[in-house]
Order: structure tokens, then sequence, then C-alpha cells
């Protein structure tokens, strides 16, 4: 979460000087990431409560985890849409027009949208669970939940895919690309190979996550202090 947070604050700094529409999309999507893993964190079981917190119920954390990795990859496809040709550091062109101070306005209502995105996703896995397929049940995972994490999966891949295929690529590009390689990796362990919470695949698909967390803040750093 805290990585994901600082990602999208010097992405959102990027956008300050770039006015970049793509920038922004994707600053929005690792914000999104850093709340919704809050949210997972605070409703998961055991850690804060032995029910987890916000009134959350068997299949909240399970539901939020499939809201988190289902909606990164969306941002990423949008931000790849978005994207114009390259530069050879961090940038991009395709620039939003905004009058002096606007571009404040646009981070705080960027802000604002996600919070209420990701509000929204709580109360759907809280208040309104009881609808939701079971995905786990007795700690042991469902047929529906791989049903589910499956089609994640492949949207994630297919984001990899898009962006891919958006040359040419400039830094952010291609640390995003291994961003969303990790991400495979982490929805794969985590879910798809395994039978349980807390087995060895579920270990590994979270040292995954924390790569795809952690990665792209690294170069960001890198490219900041070197300009």
């Amino acid at each position: 979460m805290i990585c994901d947070l600082i990602t999208a604050v010097l992405l959102f700094g990027q956008f300050n000087f770039l006015r970049s529409r793509a920038l922004f999309v994707l600053a929005s999507g690792y914000l999104f990431t850093a709340f919704i893993a809050f949210a997972h964190a605070l409703t998961f079981p055991g850690v804060f409560s032995p029910t987890g917190w916000l009134g959350a119920g068997a299949q909240t954390t399970a539901w939020l985890y499939m809201f988190w990795h289902g909606g990164f990859p969306l941002f990423v496809i949008a931000y790849a849409l978005l994207k114009e040709e390259g530069s050879e550091g961090i940038g991009t062109s395709g620039t939003i027009g905004l009058p002096h101070g606007g571009v404040g306005l646009a981070i705080l209502a960027g802000v604002v949208a996600v919070l209420a995105l990701v509000a929204g996703l709580t109360l759907v896995a809280t208040v309104g669970e009881r609808p939701l397929p079971v995905l786990v049940q007795d700690g042991r995972f469902t047929p529906a939940l791989y049903l589910v994490v499956w089609a994640f999966w492949l949207l994630s891949l297919l984001a990899l895919v898009i962006l891919w295929r958006r040359g040419p690529h400039n830094v952010l590009d291609l640390w995003l690309m291994v961003v969303m390689c990790a991400w495979l990796f982490d929805i794969a362990l985590s879910a798809g190979f395994n039978a349980s919470r807390f087995d060895v695949g579920w270990y590994g698909g979270r040292m995954y996550g924390l790569l795809a967390a952690s990665s792209l803040l690294i170069v960001l750093l890198i490219e900041t202090g070197m300009h």
C-alpha cells in the first residue's frame, strides 16, 4: 500500500509538469491499488479482528482481492490506449489543456473519484456480499474463485499485450510491463494454482505482489534523481 501510494504521488507529480492524460490515468490506477489494498487489509480475517473490520463477511476479503487485481489492469489498458509517442524518459505526450491552477483541481478530482470507486467496491463486498458467489469456504477456494481469478488473469495478460503493442516504448512503459508480468505471477500463485490461504503459493504470490508494487517506484525514484 505504501509503495503504491508513493508511486501515485510521483506520477501525479509528473502529470503536474507534463499534463499527460496517460500519466493521470496511471497515477489514479496506483492510487486505486493503494486504497483498495488498505481496505483489503482492514477486512482480512484475523488481522485486526477475528472476522475483519468494516463489517466484513466471509467473502469480503476474497472479493476485494478480485476487485483489486481486476481493476488495476483496466487502468493500465487505459494508460496504454491514451499514451502517444513516448520519449526517452518517463514522460508521455497527449496533454490536457488546463488553465492555471487547474492541475491541482484535476488531481483532487482524481483522488475523490478513486476514493468513491474504492468505497463503492468495499460496500459491494461488505453490505452487498450476500448475492456474490462464494469464493472461499472453510478456508479453501471454491470452483467459482478459479473461474473469476483466471478471468482477471486473462485481463492482466490483455493489458500486458496492449501495452507491448503500443510502441515505441519509453522507460515507464518498459518497467510497467515488468510490473504486469509480476502481477500475472501474483494472481496465478496467490489464487490460481493453490487451494487455500496460507499455503506456499499464497505466500509466493504475495512476494510477487510486493515486487509489482515496488519495481516501478524504484525506477521513478532513480529517474527523478537523475533529473
